[in-house]
């Protein structure tokens, strides 16, 4: 088992490495120049925070204003265990409102509250918009549900170097939407059909038509795209997540393929958002995956997200921010204002 487990890891380290430089030289492109500093930030109008672990302690890496100040947090096993409870008790929340039955989300709240005191409030951060970088264990927090960052337009970002460049491109507008949806799932065409309403002269694909080839040459070089579908996450090999089309599952490798790549990506669907490390190095997933083709934010949850109507009125009102000019990370917000829990399993990752 043991030696099965260290092929596996070895496995994935090697594809991941083959699937970077494929897609490097695919695309002709020049590698980053340099990585991101602190420096790139400093001036930005928003603050940054970025996680740290120092052996078994965490620190948040705090830049407002130009200021820079290194804040301790405390031990990195209770962070990680709140945040994991968290998860599980927010799963548990939306398991039970997609069966129809109603849950007090008073739980929620609470576990959220905890992991907020020990993550987030001890920065002390202005009102406005934040960028978040966290790190292993705490990638898939659902952040949404803190109420020191749920009241605001936040984003995740991996790195800064990332951020820099999901920054530079457009968010999507009026231009070429793309809105397809999965089998299995209820209310999925009901979704697709009212998220389509927000915007002028979409491309719809529902049924047989939401194929894997035909969803992926609609995502080419779409200005917004939002699939709702059923999300399978690979923790052992993360490259292997994907989404269900009517055809079979479209796998992070067929999603790298898009070129050009999307401008934002709603995904309502489960797990979209989940990552891993296997490699101790990159992260993977989904979400990962497709920021590094180009788009400028994903919209997606760690958890299982409800097939409920209140799900559809969350897309929905995302959805009418977005086709009004609003930025991701804010119409995210906007939508958080209608339903708090539903909203709060999502987060914008990318750039605002």
């Amino acid at each position: 088992r043991h030696v099965d487990a260290a092929l596996s890891r070895e496995a994935t380290r090697l594809s991941d490495l083959v699937r970077r430089r494929a897609r490097h030289a695919e695309r002709h492109g020049p590698s980053p120049a340099r990585p991101g500093t602190v420096e790139d930030v400093a001036g930005a109008e928003l603050a940054w925070v970025s996680f740290v672990e120092v052996g078994e302690r965490l620190l948040a890496l705090r830049v407002v204003a130009g200021a820079v100040s290194v804040i301790e947090l405390g031990e990195m096993q209770a962070a990680r265990h709140e945040a994991s409870l968290l998860r599980g008790v927010l799963a548990m929340h939306l398991n039970a409102l997609g069966r129809g039955v109603s849950r007090d989300p008073e739980a929620v709240v609470r576990s959220a509250a905890i992991a907020d005191a020990l993550l987030m409030e001890p920065l002390d951060l202005p009102p406005g918009p934040v960028v978040v970088s966290p790190i292993a264990g705490l990638h898939d927090l659902p952040w949404g549900l803190l109420p020191s960052l749920s009241s605001r337009p936040f984003v995740i970002a991996p790195s800064v170097a990332l951020w820099k460049r999901c920054a530079l491109r457009p968010a999507g507008r009026h231009g070429r939407v793309t809105v397809a949806a999965g089998p299995s799932l209820a209310l999925a065409a009901a979704e697709a059909e009212r998220v389509a309403s927000c915007h002028q002269w979409p491309t719809v694909l529902t049924g047989d038509e939401a194929t894997v080839a035909r969803v992926g040459a609609q995502l080419a070089g779409a200005d917004v795209v939002h699939l709702v579908c059923h999300g399978q996450f690979s923790r052992e090999n993360p490259m292997f997540s994907s989404l269900r089309m009517a055809d079979g599952p479209m796998f992070v490798y067929d999603l790298e393929r898009v070129a050009p790549p999307p401008a934002v990506v709603v995904l309502s669907a489960c797990h979209a958002g989940s990552h891993a490390t296997p490699t101790g190095r990159e992260i993977l997933g989904l979400t990962a995956s497709l920021l590094a083709t180009g788009p400028r934010s994903v919209i997606a949850g760690t958890v299982p997200i409800p097939d409920t109507l209140a799900t559809v009125e969350v897309m929905t009102t995302l959805h009418t921010a977005l086709a009004a000019g609003i930025g991701p990370a804010d119409a995210l917000h906007r939508a958080r204002a209608v339903d708090p829990i539903v909203a709060g399993a999502f987060a914008a990752h990318g750039a605002h």
